[in-house]
């Protein structure tokens, strides 16, 4: 049975997403927590306990700037970064200090983030209302943005960075190369919206969450298409 390890305390308002960095050696990470109160707390997580200065957890940072409900996060211990969005945007880039290095400025007509994800060379990946994804490279330049024919529900990467899938409202979960944003491979539709989508650890299959509350899980081989790539280039 699962049970309650730890409560802690630190914002002014719903917390409306989370987001953990990978792991080290001793399992020890970052997690971040965006709320409505428009800041971001970044907290630091021990032996599955999250730790502060005293006896009562306390977060390691917090990161402002947005104006708005945050709506996306992710945070790398790498990179050391935190990429934030808010429910009107833009998409901020912090360190793990808590120092804003970039706002990212969307395209015109774009429409407010939904989405962020980060590879581990820092390559951010935003995708937008308008069905719209946007790539920039860690020191915040845009690189390439596409407008994609459904609205995006969910996004994430492959380990590598290299590859992109999402899913979206036409039930379909698809691949993509994340720098050049070009689509790779398609899989059949679902029969209703895809909401979710995670990679199991060793990269082989791809399960996605629909609003009917099914799960779907698809086989992916990303050497495949590393291997057609090469043989075409």
């Amino acid at each position: 049975m699962g049970r309650i390890v730890q409560i802690v305390f630190g914002h002014f308002g719903v917390v409306t997403c989370l987001a953990r960095s990978e792991c080290n050696i001793l399992s020890d990470c970052y997690v971040a927590s965006g709320a409505e109160d428009c800041s971001v707390l970044l907290w630091h997580l021990e032996r599955q306990m999250l730790l502060g200065e005293s006896d009562c957890a306390s977060p390691r940072a917090t990161l402002t700037g947005h104006e708005r409900p945050l709506v996306a996060l992710v945070v790398s211990a790498e990179l050391g970064l935190v990429v934030s969005a808010a429910a009107a945007g833009p998409v901020l880039v912090h360190t793990t200090a808590g120092e804003l290095l970039h706002a990212l400025a969307a395209p015109d007509g774009a429409g407010p983030p939904q989405h962020v994800c980060l590879s581990r060379e820092g390559m951010i990946v935003a995708a937008h209302q308008q069905a719209a994804v946007v790539t920039y490279s860690v020191n915040g330049e845009r690189l390439r943005h596409d407008v994609h024919t459904s609205n995006i529900q969910c996004m994430i990467l492959s380990r590598d960075g290299e590859y992109m899938m999402t899913g979206g409202d036409r039930g379909v979960v698809e691949v993509w190369r994340t720098f050049s944003l070009s689509p790779l491979y398609a899989y059949p539709a679902c029969d209703s919206s895809v909401r979710s989508l995670v990679l199991s650890h060793d990269q082989k299959f791809l399960m996605a969450g629909l609003a009917t509350g099914s799960i779907v899980l698809f086989h992916i081989d990303f050497n495949r298409w590393h291997h057609e790539f090469q043989q075409r280039y």
